[in-house]
């Protein structure tokens, strides 16, 4: 499915409609040089300033996989806590 096609789906018409607000297709791909630790990104390693440890599960205390980085400088218009400019998603 191409980028056109999957904006002209019914469903992602009715969320753009709903919340009014546009959408940004992510479409990951294998880097050929290393990504930094304070670029946003999928996968890789992330950046652990504030960690002490790296996070675990909270049900079966495993480490968790990181997923992805979204810094404020490369998406402004997303929300960010006051004070913050680092999401990052792990999952278990």
């Amino acid at each position: 499915m191409t980028p056109e096609q999957f904006f002209n789906t019914d469903y992602i018409k009715g969320l753009i409609a709903k919340y009014k607000r546009t959408a940004t297709l992510l479409r990951p791909h294998k880097s050929e040089i290393i990504i930094g630790k304070d670029e946003s990104k999928f996968g890789g390693i992330p950046n652990f300033d504030g960690f002490e440890n790296y996070p675990c599960c909270d049900k079966c205390k495993t480490p968790l996989n990181f997923v992805l980085q979204l810094y404020k400088k490369d998406f402004p218009t997303f929300y960010y806590p006051d004070g913050t400019n680092l999401f990052q998603l792990f999952r278990c």
